[in-house]
């Protein structure tokens, strides 16, 4: 047990402490278990990503941060999310290089980010097909996958991802600031589970319609006028 406790004692030291112990513990582990030079055939390497933001624990965002950064340039990336919430950090990385009370407002607010987000990717590279957003619509589903693939050219024809992720986070604001999440990274040379990796997207993507800024201009898909400024104020809870 922690000397601290997080809201009947000083919660800034509880977090500093959980911060030392956590990090302390992670250390302990890639010191044991230190990455491999090279990838022997049919092998994966599982990389543990962890997302604590009010510990300052941040592997996950600054993993994703760095393979945004250091995409080749005819790489492709896949990113699932049922919140898209996506924070400027990570917006920055990718395009410049029925339920009660105020919940139920929620969805109009990521049609808002949506939109947003569809409107400075098609200005950034004049509607070329570098950035597109897919929206899922199968009648009578809802949606909450999440996960990341990403595929090289000149490596395995193209055809298949060389990296996912399977885990909890969203890629949103409330994932990387407020909740306490996991995921693993995951890269392979095997050809059956990379070929596994690869139907699993096609499978999540099958009932995606494609996003263009034109339908945000419909009145059915217009936000109440104040939302803009609601989710600027509240996006680090959604």
């Amino acid at each position: 047990m922690g000397k601290h406790h997080p809201y009947k004692g000083n919660n800034i030291q509880y977090r500093l402490e959980v911060e030392k112990n956590l990090s302390s513990l992670m250390k302990t582990y890639q010191i044991h278990y230190p990455k491999p030079v090279s990838l022997l055939n049919d092998q994966a390497l599982v990389i543990s990503l962890i997302q604590m933001g009010i510990f300052n624990i941040n592997n996950d965002q600054d993993f994703n941060i760095y393979l945004y950064s250091h995409l080749l340039f005819k790489s492709k990336l896949y990113l699932a999310t049922s919140y898209f919430n996506i924070t400027e950090e990570n917006e920055k990385e990718l395009i410049d290089k029925k339920t009660r009370g105020i919940s139920r407002y929620v969805p109009a607010d990521y049609t808002e980010n949506e939109r947003e987000f569809i409107e400075r990717a098609e200005k950034k590279y004049f509607n070329d097909g570098q950035i597109q957003m897919y929206e899922y619509y199968r009648p009578q589903w809802t949606y909450h996958a999440k996960g990341l693939w990403l595929y090289e050219e000149n490596r395995n024809n193209n055809n298949y991802p060389i990296l996912t992720c399977v885990g909890s986070p969203n890629f949103g604001v409330r994932s990387i600031k407020r909740d306490l999440e996991a995921q693993l990274a995951i890269v392979t040379n095997n050809e059956e589970l990379y070929a596994k990796f690869h139907h699993e997207r096609i499978r999540l993507f099958q009932y995606g319609t494609l996003v263009i800024s034109d339908p945000f201009k419909q009145l059915s898909r217009a936000p109440p006028f104040w939302s803009p400024l609601f989710m600027k104020i509240s996006r680090n809870f959604f």
